[in-house]
């Protein structure tokens, strides 16, 4: 999944925020953030302009890398993890299939990088009205 935007988000105000996100609401355009410092607040603020919008979020912890504090020692027990970590994926996918979709999903991809992922099919609540479309 390709991301043809990346945003500073040191860089930007809160309204600049706030237009960026429901900009991308309309155009369903995925983007990256890098330098979030307050990931927390920053998702909490994403998540109640697209509850605004009258859409569902949801956030997911999907480090780059996952084993960046692997010691040394474990590198013997990989295949292992690999095994654990396939049955693991694959019981979070039953489990996803099971609950509702999101029309956005937060990806948290590092400490202060985020990606914004827009569903396929977002329903069009208050977005389309709040923008003039109907």
């Amino acid at each position: 999944m390709p991301f043809a935007r990346t945003y500073y988000m040191n860089e930007i105000s809160e309204a600049q925020f706030a237009q960026l996100l429901s900009s991308a609401l309309f155009d369903k355009q995925n983007f990256y953030m890098e330098n979030v410092h307050d990931m927390e607040a920053t998702l909490l603020r994403a998540g109640e302009l697209v509850a605004q919008a009258g859409l569902k979020s949801r956030v997911v912890n999907r480090p780059s890398n996952p084993f960046t504090s692997l010691h040394h020692s474990a590198i013997a027990s990989i295949p292992v993890i690999g095994l654990i970590w396939t049955a693991a994926m694959a019981v979070m996918a039953v489990m996803s299939v099971a609950r509702p979709s999101a029309d956005v999903t937060f990806v948290r991809t590092a400490d202060h990088s985020l990606s914004v992922v827009f569903s396929r099919k977002t329903r069009m609540g208050k977005t389309a009205e709040r923008l003039g479309g109907g």
